[in-house]
């Protein structure tokens, strides 16, 4: 299930640029300090790490990574796979999203609509009891009734 969703941006955004204008960390920073486990959100090699944020390791120039190192990133780009199925999943099941030829920024309401998808495919996961990142994961998605009515989970 997606939990975050900002934007939309521009095509031409890179990754980090966007988590920066986000404002992320400061909603990471506030669900960090209930009691509970400490999370860390992947960051693909274009994040830099930092506070709630896990990117891999860069090889030196004209270095290798150690084997730990390797390892490492090699667990996190299997994380990756499973985080982009979430995505992809709206994508597969609102068509509509998939034919880039129908959406036009400026004309349309494109991150309505993604919005839209990302909030029913996280209905669907609530109303099947599971879906492809939480059975990945280990973890259960909350009932339709908690999802929708949040307000044990809210973040403020």
């Amino acid at each position: 299930m997606v939990y975050f969703l900002e934007g939309p941006f521009e095509g031409k955004k890179n990754d980090w640029a966007m988590w920066s204008e986000s404002r992320a960390t400061v909603r990471l920073r506030r669900m960090m300090a209930r009691p509970r486990e400490t999370l860390y959100l992947y960051g693909d090699p274009a994040y830099h790490c930092t506070f709630g944020v896990c990117a891999p390791f860069r090889t030196p120039a004209g270095g290798e990574l150690t084997a730990d190192e390797a390892e490492f990133n090699r667990h996190l780009s299997a994380q990756r796979i499973s985080i982009e199925h979430a995505f992809g999943d709206s994508w597969r099941q609102w068509n509509y999203l998939a034919n880039s030829q129908q959406l036009h920024s400026g004309s349309q309401a494109v991150g309505a609509f993604f919005r839209a998808t990302i909030i029913l495919n996280n209905v669907r996961a609530c109303m099947q009891g599971y879906n492809q990142t939480s059975q990945r994961f280990g973890v259960n998605p909350p009932t339709p009734h908690e999802y929708l009515n949040p307000t044990d989970l809210a973040v403020p």
